[in-house]
């Protein structure tokens, strides 16, 4: 969990989850996966803890417009899951990551100047959209680590970030009553509260671009360039092309497709790592 884990040669992902280091890019990239995943669904959540006792009596909603916002919610959140796949495919998760923050911390910065039950209604739908924010987590978080760790490596950033929406119930009461402590008023205070949420988004959003790459071999753009050099450089002859949901090694052959692969392939390089388990540590450019 301390130390960097061993990388797997042919694809340079990681073939353990550094839980606790940080410093390294893999940790980085996993931290970053589940934190993010985590600020913005506590976000995203911010609002119940104050509805039903604070923000209604303010705003003077009933208990069927309280139930109705939750609904909205999540409307937004089931439209930009829609977008933030191919988003992924075109961009990569890492922006896309970030722009479901930035793009949500807005109406979360908004989020005080709701007066009436319609303007909640509107700025509850567009702080939704940091519920997408689960479909790149798990894109970039499985283009990192490798096939024997991948399901765990999801599971633990999935499970950590959904934590956020039952932080959000200790974290919001604790901010609204330590202004109200401060001389605001309980109209000013729970308005003041949203602040903390939209600063967390868009710090946490810039920190992943600055701080992590796209994929384990650099750009987005690049991926497919660079895992065609990696091959050669392990004596693989082939090139890899993207095709629909995955990437597949098409081998260079001069005879119809019934001949048999060449040996040497990725299939049988991944073999020989699995039997010798020799330890590659990760570079840092």
């Amino acid at each position: 969990m301390w130390s960097a884990p061993e990388v797997n040669p042919i694809n340079r992902k990681a073939r353990s989850v550094p839980l606790l280091n940080p410093i390294n890019v893999y940790g980085r990239v996993f931290f970053f996966s589940w934190f993010g995943f985590m600020i913005a669904f506590l976000s995203w959540y911010a609002f119940p803890p104050l509805l039903s006792d604070v923000i209604a009596k303010d705003i003077h909603m009933s208990k069927t417009q309280v139930s109705n916002s939750n609904i909205v919610a999540l409307v937004a959140t089931l439209l930009v899951r829609l977008v933030a796949g191919p988003a992924c495919d075109r961009f990569g998760p890492r922006y896309t990551f970030a722009g479901c923050l930035l793009v949500g911390a807005i109406p979360t910065f908004l989020s005080g100047t709701a007066y009436n039950v319609q303007q909640l209604y509107a700025l509850r739908f567009f702080i939704g959209i940091l519920g997408g924010a689960f479909v790149p987590c798990q894109v970039w978080t499985t283009g990192f680590f490798d096939k024997n760790i991948v399901g765990t490596a999801n599971s633990l950033t999935a499970g950590l970030g959904n934590a956020g929406g039952g932080i959000t119930y200790f974290v919001m009461p604790a901010v609204y009553k330590s202004l109200v402590k401060q001389g605001l008023s309980s109209h000013e205070a729970w308005r003041v509260s949203f602040v903390v949420p939209g600063i967390l988004i868009t710090s946490v959003a810039i920190a992943l671009v600055l701080c992590c790459p796209d994929t384990p071999t650099g750009a987005w753009a690049d991926r497919t360039q660079a895992a065609e050099n990696n091959l050669r450089q392990h004596g693989i002859e082939g090139t890899v092309v993207e095709v629909p949901g995955t990437m597949t090694e098409h081998a260079k052959k001069a005879d119809s497709d019934s001949t048999p692969s060449p040996p040497g392939g990725i299939e049988d390089e991944e073999k020989k790592l699995d039997q010798t388990r020799g330890t590659f540590n990760d570079n840092e450019v």
